[in-house]
C-alpha cells in the first residue's frame, strides 16, 4: 500500500472519529433571493454579493420570506506597528479589517442583529524591498476582505438552515 494512501486514510479516519464534519456554506439552502442595503461600497459586502449570486440567489427589491437582506453598516481598516527594528522604525505591521453588518428576512424579521466582524493579519516590513512589501500588504488586505465575506456567508447559511427547521 502506498504511503500517501495510508496517510490520507489515517487523516480521514481521525477526522471522522473526532466528530469533525466538513460542511460547506450554502446560502441557497433556504433563501432564493437577496437584497443589499446600507453602504454598498463596503468591499466585503461586494464580495458577499458575488458569492450569493454564485450560489444561485438573485437580486430582489421585494419583501418575501425566501429573501435575505444584508445590511452593510460600516467598515474600518487599521494598520499599526506591532514591532520595531533597532532604529525604532516599524518592522512588523498588523492590518485589521472590520465590518458591521446585520441580516434580516425579506419580511423585515431580524435574523442577525448588528454586529462587528474583524479579521487581522501581520506582515514584515522590508525597507530593502518596498514594492514586495507593498504587494504583500495588498494581498493580505484582499485576504482579510475574503475572510470577512466568508464569515458573512456562513452566517447567512446558518440562518437559512435555522429557517428551514
Amino acid at each position: 500500500m502506498n504511503i500517501s494512501r495510508v496517510v490520507v486514510l489515517f487523516v480521514l479516519l481521525a477526522l471522522g472519529s473526532c466528530g469533525y464534519q466538513i460542511q460547506s456554506a450554502d446560502p441557497g439552502a433556504y433563501f432564493e433571493t437577496y437584497a443589499l442595503s446600507g453602504d454598498t461600497k463596503i468591499l466585503a459586502c461586494q464580495a458577499v454579493v458575488r458569492r450569493l449570486e454564485r450560489a444561485g440567489l438573485s437580486k430582489t427589491s421585494g419583501g418575501d420570506d425566501k429573501s435575505v437582506v444584508v445590511h452593510c453598516l460600516s467598515e474600518k481598516t487599521d494598520r499599526r506597528a506591532v514591532s520595531v527594528d533597532a532604529s525604532s522604525l516599524g518592522a512588523e505591521y498588523q492590518i485589521v479589517y472590520s465590518v458591521e453588518y446585520a441580516l434580516e428576512s425579506g419580511e423585515g424579521r431580524r435574523l442577525v442583529p448588528p454586529l462587528w466582524i474583524s479579521r487581522s493579519d501581520t506582515f514584515l516590513y522590508d525597507r530593502r524591498n518596498l514594492l514586495g512589501t507593498h504587494n504583500e500588504e495588498s494581498v493580505i488586505r484582499e485576504e482579510l476582505i475574503d475572510r470577512v465575506a466568508d464569515h458573512m456567508i456562513q452566517a447567512i447559511s446558518r440562518v437559512s438552515l435555522a429557517a428551514e427547521i
